[in-house]
């Protein structure tokens, strides 16, 4: 369940394969696995950790498990009173790692022993706390997704489409219509959608530059057409089939 990678470089043989984290207890030589459970006995056990009254375990088991299995949020903190030089290698394994979003940190904390009695615990930052940076691979998008219907020599009529900013642009649908004189079918398309996303047609002076709005006056986003998915996909074959109907008509 817990992404493999937290121990690379802290052998002391030399082996590179990565084995399950786990916490070493001062009472028990075997050591404890770590898991959700652990956790929320850590909780229990320092409530200044986690200052909520009533913590529900479900939810907290259930989104430690969630972090660990995507590898993300994840703050990663070795502390100990003797780092090995070896563990500084732990930050160059987790960049190879790309899908990680880690928070690493590297903190040595040597304990003197004083003459006088006691502990003298003195922390020393080796490697500072940094977001281990994930690989993003974002495949190039064109400026616009357009939705068409075929016409006639390969000139496809406008039904809108989505542009980069996330907007749903509805003055194209008059393009094309406008040079075969089918302003009022496209009109007619322009007042459907308007219904679809219960918004309104805005009429400019230039028939062949309206276009829908909502009624805070702008226009509709991608996700407005979206959220009335099906009634959308039934708009488009009624306007193409007008369309079609009244070029057929001017063809015979």
């Amino acid at each position: 369940m817990q992404p493999p990678l937290y121990v690379k470089g802290l052998e002391s043989d030399g082996q590179t394969e990565p084995i399950e984290l786990r916490k070493l207890s001062r009472s028990s030589d075997e050591g404890e696995r770590f898991s959700e459970s652990w956790l929320q006995k850590l909780v229990d056990r320092n409530p200044r950790v986690l200052p909520i009254a009533e913590l529900d375990e479900a939810r907290f088991v259930d989104a430690i498990t969630r972090n660990l299995r995507r590898g993300r949020r994840i703050l990663l903190l070795v502390v100990g009173d003797g780092i090995r030089e070896g563990a500084e290698t732990l930050g160059e394994y987790l960049q190879l790692h790309a899908g990680f979003h880690i928070a690493f940190g590297l903190v040595e904390m040597p304990v003197f022993e004083l003459p006088t009695g006691g502990d003298l615990v003195q922390p020393r930052v080796l490697a500072r706390t940094v977001n281990i940076e994930h690989g993003i691979f974002v495949e190039p998008a064109p400026k616009s997704l357009m939705v068409r219907w075929p016409g006639p020599d390969d000139s496809p009529f406008s039904l809108g489409g989505c542009n980069q900013n996330g907007g749903f642009d509805t003055e194209t649908v008059n393009w094309r219509a406008n040079d075969f004189d089918l302003l009022d079918l496209a009109h007619e398309h322009l007042e459907g959608l308007a219904r679809l996303v219960g918004g309104a047609v805005r009429k400019t002076r230039t028939p062949a530059s309206w276009y829908v709005v909502m009624p805070d006056g702008k226009p509709p986003s991608a996700m407005d057409i979206l959220q009335r998915r099906d009634d959308w996909i039934k708009l488009i074959p009624e306007y193409g089939g007008k369309l079609n109907k009244e070029l057929q008509t001017r063809a015979a």
